[in-house]
Formats: structure tokens, C-alpha cells, sequence
């Protein structure tokens, strides 16, 4: 198999953190990102937001370069009429991976051919510009 990545790609509410900063003393924003997945969910590969950070540039249009820090899932989506999350989402250079969870939105979705997403997991990510 091989790891499942986002499309339809949507980022929306950037904030700034307020008078928070990284060691670098860079302000510390934060904004929501989701998507949709499609195809065969294999739990040993998981799935991504590949190029998380390009999409938050290219949603704020200013030209800076976005530094991922973290990310957390926020809101389900919907597989299908069934609900589907996220967990164990972890950030690596641009990217944003993460496992996608079944209807209870903790237990690791089956290795399985996904249904129709209307709306994919919704995420909160946490970034710095530069």
C-alpha cells in the first residue's frame, strides 16, 4: 500500500497566538487545514497533509515562508454518512501525518477501501514565519 494524501486541501483562520514566540524570538500563528482522503487506508502507512506548510503560504499571501510546529486533530469529518477522525498526528518538514480513526474517533481506522468523504478531518496547526 502506500500513504494516502490529502486533496481538496482547504486552510482557513489564521491567528496569531498572541504574545507567544518560538526560541527564535517568531511570533507563533496558528490556522485549520482539512481535506479529503480517497483510496485504500493502510494502517503501516497512514495518511498526510503533504506540503502542509505551501498551503498555509499560499493561503495567507504575503509571500513568507511558514515553519511548521505542531498540529492536533480538531474537528471529524465525514466518510460516507460516518463520522472519521484523526490521532497520532505528528509534524515532519512540511508535512502534517497522521493516522485516520473509524466512527468512534480514537480507534485506528480499518485497513480498507475508504468511503466517499464529504468533508475530510479537520486539523489546528501551529506554525512561524520567517
Amino acid at each position: 500500500m502506500a500513504l494516502l494524501t490529502a486533496s481538496n486541501v482547504t486552510v482557513w483562520g489564521h491567528t496569531n497566538l498572541g504574545p507567544l514566540t518560538n526560541g527564535s524570538n517568531n511570533p507563533v500563528f496558528g490556522c485549520f487545514i482539512s481535506g479529503t482522503f480517497s483510496g485504500t487506508y493502510a494502517q503501516a502507512d497512514d495518511a498526510r497533509f503533504s506540503n502542509a506548510n505551501t498551503a498555509i503560504a499560499n493561503s495567507r499571501r504575503d509571500g513568507k515562508t511558514v515553519t511548521l510546529l505542531d498540529a492536533a486533530f480538531f474537528q471529524p469529518g465525514d466518510e460516507n454518512g460516518t463520522p472519521i477522525g484523526a490521532s497520532s498526528v505528528t509534524v515532519s518538514g512540511g508535512h502534517v501525518n497522521l493516522q485516520l480513526t473509524g466512527s468512534d474517533l480514537t480507534t485506528e481506522h480499518s485497513n480498507a477501501a475508504l468511503g466517499a468523504m464529504q468533508n475530510g478531518p479537520a486539523l489546528f496547526v501551529c506554525y512561524v514565519l520567517s
